[in-house]
């Protein structure tokens, strides 16, 4: 946790005389844990004034946002170390970092929902997705149908073929297709469309699927975006790829 110092005092007279109501706090700490003083100063009088007792109930909301703020700052603590422990599986890998695509797509809509999902994974930097001219074949062909005939409803799917290798599968042709009907039935908004786009992309570049909610190959989230930890996925499938 980031160290964190504060010191917050009040000072009051009155006719009953001085009070002084000062908090303190150490590095990391937050009220109610080590490191966190609260006390009242006053010039040797047995009974507290009333200037002390306003400072003391001004200070309480003080206290209350601190403690929230702990609470908050633990629970993102927790959240970061759960996701470097939720690493994105990797199955296989093309032969070059450099992969070529076409869109196939016949709608102007859904290749703009491919071409942001593109840009998602270029961003990584650990992938070069490029498009070929017309006329020449293509690693990866994208498109969407209306329908995907499958045993269960599904907003996109892949296929792939690949060489099994001791090093890792080596993939060697890919596809993959959005289901225009299930994106509008369910009411996918066009990034949410290119987060799925993302996930059909990431299977076609050798990831799995993904436990982490914030992971882009997590197969029920729509929001998640190609995340830190897939990035990391990606560059150690291609680390030693040109």
């Amino acid at each position: 946790m980031v160290g964190l110092s504060i010191k917050f005092a009040l000072e009051c007279r009155s006719q009953l005389g001085c009070a002084k109501l000062e908090l303190s706090k150490g590095a990391g700490a937050f009220p109610g844990t080590p490191g966190c003083r609260l006390r009242i100063c006053q010039p040797s009088q047995t009974k507290e004034s009333e200037c002390a007792i306003m400072l003391k109930n001004l200070l309480k909301p003080l206290v209350i946002v601190l403690l929230a703020l702990e609470a908050c700052v633990v629970a993102t603590t927790v959240n970061v170390q759960a996701i470097s422990r939720t690493p994105t599986p990797t199955w296989g890998h093309w032969q070059s970092v450099t992969i070529t695509y076409r869109c196939n797509s016949t709608s102007a809509y859904y290749r703009s929902v491919w071409s942001q999902a593109i840009k998602q994974w270029n961003r990584t930097g650990a992938v070069k997705l490029r498009a070929v001219k017309a006329g020449h074949k293509a690693d990866i062909v994208l498109t969407s149908a209306q329908t995907i005939r499958q045993s269960d409803a599904v907003a996109g799917y892949t296929n792939y073929t690949y060489y099994h290798k001791a090093q890792g599968n080596r993939i060697v042709a890919a596809k993959s297709i959005l289901d225009r009907g299930i994106l509008t039935h369910y009411g996918y908004t066009k990034s949410q469309r290119a987060n799925v786009a993302a996930h059909e992309l990431g299977h076609a570049l050798g990831l799995g699927h993904s436990k982490a909610k914030n992971s882009v190959m997590n197969a029920s989230n729509r929001y998640a975006m190609v995340s830190p930890q897939d990035k990391l996925a990606v560059q150690g499938a291609y680390a030693h790829r040109r």
